[in-house]
């Protein structure tokens, strides 16, 4: 088996690589579940503000509806060479 030669990277220098990547991207992939229905994954376009992401979605959608019954969420930033994932509890702004 051969080896790619990654360098792990300290946590200091992962933290300020994940928060750049946060000031930078524009899409997220957002995780949510549903009591009854179960998961449900989509991209959705963010903003990193230093403290929250912000999200759109219709007041409709299965994300939003899912949050009002299960606020607990994760984000995935979509690059699986250098993943970073974020896990926490989303409120609905209309």
């Amino acid at each position: 088996m051969e080896t790619t030669g990654i360098v792990r990277r300290r946590t200091a220098e992962r933290t300020r690589d994940a928060l750049e990547r946060l000031a930078t991207e524009r899409d997220v992939w957002v995780s949510t579940a549903h009591p009854d229905h179960g998961p449900h994954q989509v991209p959705l376009w963010f903003l990193w503000d230093g403290r929250a992401v912000w999200v759109c979605t219709g007041a409709t959608s299965a994300t939003a509806r899912n949050v009002r019954e299960e606020p607990r969420v994760r984000l995935a930033l979509p690059d699986t060479f250098d993943v970073v994932l974020l896990q926490g509890e989303a409120e609905c702004f209309p």
